[in-house]
């Protein structure tokens, strides 16, 4: 999921655990706080790649044992770094490649 008021990008501890990657996990703790003004402490960080419509970027994750709707979510950070421009209305996300702009949109059934 991407989340433009997120101003960190997350993972859950159990996707992590499930990829094999416990041991890339730098200890760190760091309080995020939630909409609802809930606080999560940070179990440590976590940098590797994600792909995105033929990009590759390596991305800083911080890894929460917690139980949320979503296995990730791509805050601010990762926006910026990818130069993505967001469309919420239109479930869409441009971004420049090396060979032009490209695009992933999300199907609206699936979304709902």
């Amino acid at each position: 999921m991407v989340d433009l008021g997120s101003s960190a990008n997350i993972i859950r501890w159990k996707v992590v655990e499930e990829m094999g990657l416990t041991e890339k996990i730098i200890p760190a703790a760091r309080t995020l706080s939630g909409f609802n003004m809930s606080n999560e402490t940070t179990k440590g960080v976590i940098d590797f790649p994600v792909e995105a419509g033929g990009v590759i970027k390596v991305t800083k994750f911080y890894v929460i044992d917690d139980d949320m709707r979503y296995n990730k979510i791509f805050g601010r950070p990762w926006i910026h770094d990818m130069k993505v421009v967001p469309s919420t209305l239109h479930l869409l996300l441009k971004f420049p490649t090396l060979k032009g702009i490209r695009q992933i949109q999300e199907e609206q059934s699936i979304s709902k």
